[in-house]
């Protein structure tokens, strides 16, 4: 043994099944079990180096040091059986190396907590009045109890670049049908926010969550690419939503903001690829009163269609008045007895150019028009919500974009 490192054989190691045991300097693991029960403490004053072997952890693990695992072959470090605590007790401390999966995470001590890969938390993660710095790496909640994260001031930070560019880390949780989950996310830099998001899905899977404590223009989705629905986004921030599931999914998405800090705002703004614009959301919103940690509204969004792997960057926005001699509808009822039978717009015979596209809740386009003469009704297709996407052309050769959904619905009861 040197006095930088600590290397155990078995018979040290099960040591810990019965008492708690403190290690000065560093903790390395290389072709040993350590098994740690519900009355073992390990504490290691500095880093634990994680090589090899198997560690069985159902105790408390606590470290003031950084957490690397140098496996070679993937290995998570803990066994799938584990159900022990991992507190980081330290100051500023960082998890490294290949993926670990932390039976709890437990985040303690002076300073933030930073991730240099992606990581899991098994069953719990716990915030305290931690910030937990993704780093641009991904923190994945295996557990898909709503109570799964825990938190006293605690939070994600999703914001922030890794090495100088901007990334992509999320938090991630397992969902379940019904459950609504928490992204407790947060950030320092560029003003001092917490931002959380409430997600409930209809299918079992994993959702991410971002909050961007800065402009979408940094981001490639400029604020001042707005369609007609909308005449004003917050600069501040945002956030996006990514299906990380392997089925299509439909969520209930909360967004709490500050009407003093934020601005005052009553909608939403979803990017729309396929214009390259925000758009009010084509799905039902709604405007509501919310006493929370640093917030008083939020914008409920419900009915969020996601296919696989999608990301929807959402934005505080304020919806435009459209005048009274241009309406579009969000029903029709085309059964017969001549009324309401079209999709018809009020107002379009003014413009010249009227693109029109229709599509289902997944995205596919199921009616086109390129000169739409107001005569859409649903022929062929089954009750329920479509969305469309429609372009005109003033005489001035000025092209606006309205985008929304339309309810098919041919029997009333």
């Amino acid at each position: 043994m040197n006095k930088n490192n600590i290397y155990f054989s078995l018979a040290f190691i099960l040591i810990y099944l019965f008492i708690p045991c403190s290690a000065i300097a560093q903790l390395s693991i290389i072709n040993n079990s350590l098994e740690i029960t519900q009355t073992g403490l390990v504490h290691v004053e500095g880093d634990v180096i994680y090589d090899s072997g198997t560690i069985g952890h159902n105790g408390i693990f606590q470290l003031t040091g950084n957490w690397f695992n140098r496996a070679k072959n993937n290995d998570k470090a803990f066994t799938a059986a584990s159900a022990g605590n991992v507190i980081f007790i330290g100051g500023l401390q960082t998890i490294n190396g290949t993926t670990t999966r932390f039976p709890q995470l437990s985040l303690s001590g002076t300073n933030k907590k930073v991730l240099n890969v992606n990581t899991e938390a098994n069953f719990y993660l716990n915030l305290n009045d931690r910030e937990l710095d993704v780093n641009g790496y991904d923190m994945l909640v295996n557990n898909n109890e709503g109570r799964a994260i825990t938190r006293s001031s605690g939070f994600v930070n999703t914001s922030e670049f890794a090495n100088g560019t901007k990334t992509n880390g999320r938090l991630i949780r397992s969902v379940s049908p019904g459950v609504d989950y928490l992204f407790p996310l947060g950030a320092i830099v560029n003003n001092n926010r917490y931002r959380p998001l409430s997600i409930s899905s209809n299918q079992s899977g994993f959702i991410g969550g971002q909050f961007l404590n800065y402009s979408a223009t940094f981001d490639s989705y400029p604020v001042y690419d707005i369609d007609q629905s909308l005449k004003g986004l917050n600069e501040k921030f945002y956030h996006t939503v990514s299906n990380i599931s392997n089925i299509k999914v439909e969520l209930k998405i909360n967004i709490p903001f500050n009407t003093s800090a934020d601005g005052d705002f009553n909608d939403l703004g979803r990017w729309n690829a396929s214009i390259n614009k925000w758009a009010k959301p084509v799905s039902p919103t709604s405007l509501n009163s919310q006493s929370g940690e640093e917030t008083n509204k939020s914008i409920l969004y419900e009915k969020v269609q996601m296919p696989f792997t999608e990301l929807i960057p959402l934005v505080l926005a304020n919806v435009a008045t459209i005048p009274d001699d241009f309406k579009i509808p969000n029903v029709i009822t085309p059964n017969g007895d001549g009324k309401n039978d079209q999709f018809v717009i009020r107002g379009i015979e003014k413009y010249s150019g009227r693109i029109m596209t229709i599509f289902n809740r997944w995205g596919n386009s199921v009616y086109e028009s390129g000169f739409y003469k107001n005569d859409w009704d649903g022929n062929g297709l089954s009750d329920g919500t479509y969305y469309y996407l429609l372009k005109l052309r003033d005489d001035n050769g000025a092209w606006k974009t309205y985008t929304g959904y339309i309810t098919l619905l041919r029997r009333l009861n």
